[in-house]
């Protein structure tokens, strides 16, 4: 499968790209477009704290046009937000080229500029496991394990989801 083809960002400026995911629902494939936009423009988008890989395997997206791999739980997110959503997001995985280390350096340094300028960041911890029902009024064992379950994700494993949570 290709790699997605970047645009080199523009250093002279607080660069870096938003994600817009097609609205769609259900298993269609994800479809979304990369574009480059300047921090200083103050623009509108959501920032995602998520995992990259908890073991789920990968899945495929088309972007501007190039279909490629990425982690499941991010393909499982974008299923779910695209269906509700038309605001741009921040993804570390797909707006940053992680296969060039100056850039990739250089957005890192950038992470407390994009994350405080998002409205909001979602945390997204997973498709549901079937054990989370915290709509029940009774606080009992149930209870306990589902927030047992909840704890237990990967997501809380991450080092970045306290400078993710800080700056958000």
């Amino acid at each position: 499968m290709p790699a997605l083809q970047y645009t080199p960002l523009d250093s002279s400026k607080r660069s870096t790209r938003l994600l817009r995911v097609e609205k769609a629902s259900g298993d269609a494939e994800i479809t979304c477009e990369l574009r480059e936009i300047d921090l200083e423009d103050q623009p509108q988008f959501i920032a995602l704290s998520y995992t990259w890989n908890t073991g789920g395997g990968l899945d495929s997206l088309t972007c501007n046009g190039t279909t490629v791999q990425a982690g499941k739980n991010l393909c499982d997110f974008l299923r779910r937000f695209r269906i509700d959503h038309e605001l741009p997001l921040w993804v570390d995985a797909l707006c940053i080229d992680q296969e060039n280390i100056d850039e990739r350096n250089h957005q890192v340094t950038q992470m407390a500029s994009i994350y405080s300028s998002a409205m909001f960041t979602i945390a997204w911890l997973g498709e549901a496991t079937g054990n989370e029902d915290f709509e029940s009024r009774q606080y009992g064992f149930e209870t306990r394990q589902a927030m047992i379950e909840l704890l237990k994700r990967p997501y809380w494993c991450r080092v970045w989801i306290i400078q993710e949570f800080l700056l958000a």
